[in-house]
């Protein structure tokens, strides 16, 4: 059961790719969550086994925070793309839970990714992560401000929101054994 949950914007600049390949290509990335997908362009050179992309792709997720303080699975996969004159190559993917980042409370990271399924084992992609917490979801309501001042956000930590929701949790328990208290007298 969900105790309750937030938006994030989550900005992740990919600043380069490196994968040794034996011929002229472009790179391109590809970050896709669920059906969803954002691209880079698709004209970053490759030269000696590196392309310096410095492309941002945005998104917006929404998590929610179990019972047990941790926020639920956002999985995200992260693609390498070889564009040649004969058309696109899979170069390799990377495999990313940004949930794992929320709930060690980074919101500004720096990560080299190694692609999975990739002829180049030593091949990876090189990426800044910043994650700004833009609302917060109830059960009945959602709310987002864009425009939000981030510094005047009080960042929810999963042990603080757990210790809110148990206190909340007991005052409705106290409240109705009053009340049930009150009609048996």
């Amino acid at each position: 059961m969900n105790i309750r949950g937030f938006k994030f914007l989550v900005e992740a600049s990919i600043i380069n790719v490196q994968i040794g390949v034996q011929f002229n290509c472009k790179i391109q990335v590809i970050l896709k969550r669920g059906s969803s997908k954002l691209e880079t362009q698709p004209t970053y050179e490759l030269r000696k086994g590196l392309a310096i992309i410095n492309e941002s792709l945005n998104f917006s997720i929404s998590v929610s925070l179990g019972l047990d303080g941790k926020f639920e699975d956002k999985k995200t996969q992260i693609i390498v793309i070889l564009v040649t004159e004969k058309g696109q190559k899979n170069a390799g993917m990377h495999n990313l839970n940004i949930s794992q980042y929320l709930n060690q409370q980074q919101f500004e990271f720096q990560e080299a990714l190694p692609l999975e399924k990739c002829p180049d084992k030593n091949a990876k992609v090189l990426v800044d992560f910043k994650i700004k917490q833009i609302g917060e979801i109830d059960q009945e309501l959602e709310t987002t401000d864009q425009s939000l001042d981030i510094s005047q956000v009080s960042i929810y930590t999963p042990n603080k929101i757990l210790q809110e929701s148990k206190n909340e949790y007991s005052d409705k328990v106290q409240q109705n054994y009053l009340r049930h208290k009150e009609v048996r007298l």
